[in-house]
């Protein structure tokens, strides 16, 4: 960069202006040691076990959202950077700077997040730092953040391992909290909106390390979303990663606000789910069984890198590439779910299954319970979850947690409009239909997105 350029926001958005800043910047300076490669985090020697290290930095507008808060992104973000470095997640920093004039009952609000949040995932605040700024000269609240795990024997990853023919996956949908913290900011109140998948993916990093040699590259696409590492894996490389955008697994919220406001989510931040490269079919390592292993079931192979695929369409038999996309460059994404795969595949299951596990286990370190014995939920028609793979997967993912050998009770949700004619109210099998009294199609959606936990049944010793 030369020496009359000044730093621009987009500099800190994770594209290509983020990329240059810090190869020209930061890597020239400090990469000839643990920062080479730019890892979520250093591998570093130690006596013992060989140690993870990361540091991150969470600066959010607004620091609420639907679905969660800087708070729950620092811890969540510091967990997920150790996991997909094949680290187990142990301890971490918190260093807050506060706004002059930012409520306590906000910044209550945001500190027991992170309590709850590093509860959930097992790890613990060890050390910190407070500092307040004058009016005017923050957002409110920045938190910095540095994390320390223990590296697991399993693993061996990186990118001079991904091969023609690997797999991409991902472990839920894409651009959730991109769009939640967006919709905020600009306060577009929209009905039933995107909500933010903030939450931790260390339980899929454990539940696949039996698998570690499979398993490639994990990445954490939060800045830049899963195009900033996808375009990262092929950077200076003659393959190409093919992108069949009908296939890309998006919630309906956030698929509708996309396309509406005309964004790509696949530029948008996620942060409840890991990106990961997968050896081909064929051995112990087959992605089949590794998603068996995962999903408690079996499942197709998602998308291949393949080393003839640069500017061409995405196979969809129009010709096209993804719509906004430059050519050579942006059509290297990912079909990251095929149809197949989405019939068969519980990875979004495998999220909220994970959630629901952190959740109850928040709720009894709450109430000092020694076990926990049953959880109702409560699923509607339209959530899009797959019951039965759910009921599958919480028995694999509370392994070894206080709710390990739980019972899970899912009591289904019929779907239910409103019509704002004549205020008649129906159950029925589609989320937008015709009033059946009055005729109007002007309907709403009053039930069966449900997605909640009605009741927790914990075991309580008697001291």
């Amino acid at each position: 960069m030369s020496a009359d350029t000044v730093v621009q926001l987009a500099h800190g958005g994770g594209g290509r202006l983020t990329r240059e800043l810090i190869e020209n910047e930061i890597v020239t300076r400090f990469g000839s040691g643990p920062l080479r490669g730019l890892p979520d985090g250093a591998t570093l020697p130690s006596p013992g076990e060989r140690l993870i290290f990361t540091a991150d930095s969470f600066v959010v507008q607004p620091l609420e959202f639907p679905g969660g808060n800087i708070g729950h992104l620092a811890v969540h973000g510091t967990v997920n950077d150790l996991s997909v470095c094949g680290g187990e997640p142990k301890w971490l920093s918190l260093a807050l700077i506060i706004e002059e004039g930012l409520p306590f009952s906000v910044l209550g609000r945001i500190l027991d997040s992170v309590r709850a949040a590093a509860d959930a995932c097992g790890v613990t605040v060890a050390t910190g730092d407070t500092k307040v700024v004058a009016r005017g000269q923050g957002d409110g609240l920045y938190v910095n953040t540095a994390g320390i795990g223990l590296a697991l024997p399993c693993f061996a990853l990186g990118q001079e391992r991904i091969c023609e023919g690997d797999c991409v996956l991902i472990n839920g949908t894409l651009a959730d909290h991109g769009m939640a913290v967006m919709s905020a900011r600009q306060n577009m109140d929209f009905i039933n909106g995107p909500v933010s998948d903030t939450g931790s993916v260390h339980r899929l990093v454990a539940a696949v390390r039996e698998f570690g040699a499979a398993v490639r590259f994990m990445r954490d696409p939060t800045r830049g979303g899963v195009a900033a590492v996808l375009n990262e894996i092929v950077e200076g490389r003659e393959i190409g990663i093919l992108l069949k955008e009908r296939d890309l697994p998006l919630a309906p919220a956030t698929r509708a606000v996309a396309e509406m406001l005309g964004i790509d989510p696949l530029a948008r931040g996620v942060r409840g789910a890991a990106t990961a490269v997968l050896r081909p079919r064929g051995g112990a390592g087959d992605p089949e069984a590794l998603a068996h292993a995962v999903r408690g079931r079996g499942g197709g192979v998602p998308g291949r890198r393949d080393p003839r695929q640069r500017a061409r369409g995405d196979g969809n038999g129009d010709g096209r590439t993804a719509p906004g996309r430059r050519a050579a460059r942006r059509a290297v994404a990912a079909n990251l779910l095929n149809p197949e795969t989405r019939r068969h595949s519980a990875m979004h299951e495998l999220s909220i299954a994970q959630a629901l596990v952190e959740q109850v286990e928040t709720a009894a370190t709450k109430e000092h319970a020694s076990r926990v014995v049953r959880v109702v939920i409560a699923v509607g028609a339209l959530s899009g979850v797959d019951a039965e793979s759910l009921r599958s997967l919480f028995p694999l993912v509370a392994e070894g947690t206080v709710a390990d050998g739980a019972e899970l009770v899912v009591e289904p949700v019929a779907a239910r409009v409103t019509c704002r004619a004549c205020g008649q109210e129906a159950q029925t099998d589609a989320a937008l239909i015709g009033c059946a009294a009055c005729g109007s199609r002007e309907v709403e959606l009053s039930a069966g997105r449900e997605l909640t936990i009605k009741t927790v049944e914990l075991e309580i010793d008697e001291r």
